[in-house]
């Protein structure tokens, strides 16, 4: 009897086909603290990460690196069943390292030693594995626990006597706070100093008088650390100095004598003044050649306001010419990471906390938060306008349409990017070594002006449409505008003209 295969069995098998698909494609994240890390000074600080599952696969690629400066610094890097692990960076050499025994069961925490105070700042630790990332941010912080406030006498002043609180190498700056019978005592001079080696000092002087105790405390807090230092230090009574009746009453008619002495030189002064005003007159000539001078000085204020009207009026006449230049410009969603949202109109892009999972796609950038426009450049000249806010990090220029999309790419002409970008209130003109340039913090709509037979990039502040920065290149492929919004939540939103 022959056996034939129900359509139970059918069914069975093909589930077990598709759950094997389905599983074959790694899915996995990393996580970080909430908290910063806090390490101190020339000890050992340990960069949380786990990796989940705690399985890393073969071919995994992990990298550390510093994210807070200019440019993201690689600091560390490991490839799981390869045996390749790379210092990158040569301010970390030979003080980072990973835990070894633990990298198999997914923690890929960064140990580092000796830390020091440019340490300080924000850490990506991120995971690559099938043009897949996953990252997440570790910020460290640096203390330093100073030494015990040295206390000491600082003389007599008035009818009590003066102490100095003295502590050196804090980090951060430190509290100091003066503690008497009654708690807090106030009306302290305090100095806060910073040495060459970044480290803090504190000096406090205050007048103290006596109380039933005598007992004055200077105790120098740690905020970081939630740890202080103090000293404490008892005064005899007999040390306070003590003034009599006849002696008061003895001052009191030496200052209303000096009183008087004062007043009668202030008027001797006074009428001295008056006759040196007199002497000091000047002739017929010396106002004479007074006047020639302030002709001359009208003349220049003269020739300086037609120079600026001038100046205002070609900014005007370039703003024209730039204007009949203007395209209409969208954001490409195919072009832009996965970090990246752009809108349905395909005007506005924003930042979100999670990755998006797309279909793959040649045109769109997976290491790097940037995005370009549909439209490209051959011929002529385009002008668009980006509206960028109050968003405190941005990057605007124009790209060329065969750039990497998966290569970690520095900014610059000689990778094939022509851009400015904010970082803070500063601009800077986007090279391997970038220049700063001068624009209003309050910038709100940049312009770019592409003329592509000229070979000429210019970016105006829209708002008086003053130039803010040119390039000059020759193209010889079809160029794009290109965007980045970086990890703010601000929007970014092309202006249509």
């Amino acid at each position: 009897m022959s056996w034939r295969m129900g359509p139970w069995a059918l069914s069975l098998i093909l589930l077990l086909r598709i759950h094997s698909v389905l599983t074959a494609e790694t899915v996995f994240k990393v996580t970080g603290p909430k908290d910063p890390v806090v390490a101190m000074l020339g000890g050992v600080a340990v960069l949380d990460c786990q990796l989940i599952p705690d399985q890393p696969a073969d071919g995994m690629e992990l990298q550390w690196v510093r994210s807070d400066l200019d440019r993201h610094i690689p600091i560390r890097k490991h490839v799981f069943g390869q045996k390749v692990e790379e210092q990158q960076a040569e301010a970390y050499r030979n003080r980072t390292g990973f835990f070894q025994t633990f990298l198999k069961q997914g923690n890929v925490s960064l140990r580092m030693s000796d830390v020091r105070l440019d340490d300080e700042g924000e850490y990506l630790c991120m995971v690559e594995y099938n043009r897949a990332i996953e990252q997440t941010s570790v910020k460290l912080n640096v203390a330093s626990f100073g030494q015990r406030p040295a206390l000491q006498l600082d003389g007599y002043r008035g009818e009590g006597i003066g102490l100095q609180c003295n502590s050196s190498r804090w980090y951060p700056r430190p509290k100091l706070q003066w503690l008497g019978q009654a708690g807090m005592m106030e009306k302290a001079k305090t100095k806060l100093e910073e040495g060459a080696d970044g480290l803090f000092s504190v000096s406090s002087t205050i007048e103290v008088s006596s109380d039933s105790t005598n007992t004055f405390t200077c105790l120098v807090n740690s905020a970081i650390l939630q740890r202080s230092q103090d000293s404490t230090l008892n005064i005899p009574d007999e040390f306070f100095p003590r003034m009599s009746k006849f002696f008061t009453a003895f001052m009191f008619f030496l200052f209303i004598f000096f009183g008087i002495l004062i007043a009668a030189g202030i008027y001797q002064y006074r009428e001295w003044t008056n006759m040196e005003e007199l002497r000091k007159r000047p002739s017929l000539e010396e106002f004479q050649a007074v006047m020639e001078k302030q002709n001359k000085l009208q003349d220049s204020v003269a020739i300086v306001q037609a120079n600026l009207a001038l100046e205002k009026d070609l900014c005007k006449r370039a703003a024209e010419r730039v204007f009949t230049a203007a395209v209409s410009v969208t954001f490409d969603p195919e072009s832009a990471n996965p970090y990246l949202a752009v809108s349905k109109d395909r005007l506005t892009v924003t930042f979100n906390d999670d990755w998006q999972e797309l279909p793959a796609n040649p045109k769109r950038f997976n290491s790097r938060l940037f995005l370009m426009a549909s439209e490209g450049c051959e011929a002529g000249s385009q002008y668009w306008e980006v509206l960028v806010g109050s968003k405190p990090d941005w990057d605007l220029g124009v790209v060329k349409g065969t750039i990497s999309r998966d290569d970690w790419i520095t900014l610059s002409p000689e990778n094939g990017f022509w851009t400015i970008g904010k970082r803070g209130n500063s601009y800077e003109a986007n090279s391997n070594s970038p220049d700063h340039i001068s624009c209003p913090a309050t910038a709100q709509k940049i312009g770019i002006y592409l003329n592509y037979d000229a070979g000429l990039v210019h970016f105006y502040n829209v708002d008086d449409m003053m130039l803010i920065y040119s390039f000059t290149a020759i193209f010889t492929e079809k160029i794009y505008p290109f965007f980045s919004p970086w990890g703010s939540k601000e929007e970014m939103k092309i202006s249509p003209l």
